[in-house]
């Protein structure tokens, strides 16, 4: 298992399986807003998990989760305006802050379905965007809930 730690935003997470790659974005000492911290995929699966970081000053990091959710939902229903709540938002227990909520909708015309997670931290917030075709899903959940149960705080 290779575990992927990304000291800047206070969390880790491990590969769900040994085809699935990593990818850092490339930043310099000048990106102080939101970004994309890298991305994990599998080829294989068809699946990907993008990593996004906001930081403290580019979200109100004190929001409770259902502002924070209005806001998540806002912003993927610009790629995705039929975007839908398959399951509500879940705490995730054993990560302080974190919670989760299942989402379907048409990117690309394809339908996709994602687990967001959210990981509110003391400097921002990490939102974590896990992707797959839905037609695909009953064979990839698994390998994506793998990743959420995965993710820890440093």
């Amino acid at each position: 298992q290779r575990e992927i730690q990304l000291a800047e935003a206070g969390i880790a997470f491990t590969a769900p399986d040994p085809v699935w790659t990593w990818q850092r974005s490339l930043g310099s000492p000048g990106n102080t807003g939101w970004r994309v911290l890298g991305r994990m995929d599998s080829r294989v699966a068809l699946s990907d998990v993008r990593i996004e970081w906001h930081p403290k000053e580019g979200v109100a990091a004190d929001a409770d989760p259902a502002a924070v959710e209005s806001w998540l939902m806002r912003r993927l229903r610009g790629a995705s305006p039929d975007l839908r709540v398959l399951r509500t938002r879940t705490d995730i227990g054993a990560v302080p802050g974190a919670w989760r909520m299942s989402l379907q909708g048409t990117l690309k015309q394809e339908s996709v379905r994602t687990i967001a997670v959210v990981v509110d931290r003391p400097r921002g917030r990490v939102v974590l965007l896990l992707a797959a075709p839905a037609a695909a899903w009953e064979q990839v959940g698994p390998a994506l809930e793998r990743f959420v149960s995965s993710v820890r705080l440093l």
